[in-house]
């Protein structure tokens, strides 16, 4: 295994995974042998304000703690919390996943909003809400982590209605094991399968951006899908 060390922390240079801003690596603390992860970043700017983001959020169960930031010949390094797991889809909202029960997609789905909910309230949205973003072990909702906060940025009531739209994406994405992005549906479920016409309704609110109904923060979104979890 070949290896680096940056700081703190030994690095192994085996990419273990690719996303449209960075690449990730695994390490570990030199100092407690903790296991961390590693984004490398082309943009040095923008990985700072990731970086400040992260801290600005803090400690949050259902998003990645932040330890470190370096910089190193022309790139710059975030290191923070190992997640164990999987993404819930890759290529962004192309991909075709599994169809899972409503109590589950739920649960996992508003696990998501809470995660929202702690960056909405320390003024940021995260803007790119996708299943490649979102990690999870063996499908159990409490491990739920969103993560990737490169496109994030401050607060305003068009990103989170955005932000709160992918959300209910992500629900039906989970139930069906695809999303309704085609321009046909694309505020609106259509010919997607939800038995629960409650829940159906719940999910047409938030995917609907002008309409009045619309749910005020990720809490009041929460609130209304507690029934089906």
């Amino acid at each position: 295994m070949e290896e680096t060390k940056l700081g703190r922390y030994i690095v192994d240079l085996n990419c273990k995974g690719r996303g449209t801003h960075g690449k990730v690596y695994w390490g570990y603390n030199i100092i407690n042998n903790r296991k961390v992860a590693i984004k490398e970043l082309n943009n040095i700017k923008e990985a700072k304000k990731e970086a400040f983001i992260m801290k600005t959020y803090g400690n949050f169960k259902y998003l990645p703690y932040f330890y470190d930031f370096y910089t190193r010949r022309g790139k710059a390094y975030i290191v923070m919390e190992y997640i164990g797991g999987d993404i819930l889809g890759t290529t962004f909202w192309k991909s075709i996943g599994k169809k899972r029960p409503i109590k589950l997609s739920t649960q996992i789905t508003i696990n998501i909003l809470h995660a929202l909910n702690q960056l909405h309230n320390n003024g940021y949205a995260h803007r790119d809400l996708i299943p490649q973003n979102v990690m999870i072990y063996n499908l159990q909702p409490k491990t739920v982590k969103v993560i990737d906060f490169t496109l994030a940025r401050p607060l305003t009531t068009a990103s989170l209605q955005n932000d709160l739209r992918k959300a209910a994406l992500m629900c039906l994405y989970l139930i069906n094991g695809k999303a309704p992005l085609n321009k046909n549906s694309a505020y609106g479920i259509g010919p997607f399968a939800v038995s629960n016409s409650k829940l159906k309704e719940h999910l047409t609110t938030a995917l609907t951006p002008t309409n009045m109904k619309n749910f005020k923060s990720a809490k009041e979104f929460i609130e209304v899908l507690k029934p089906f979890a």
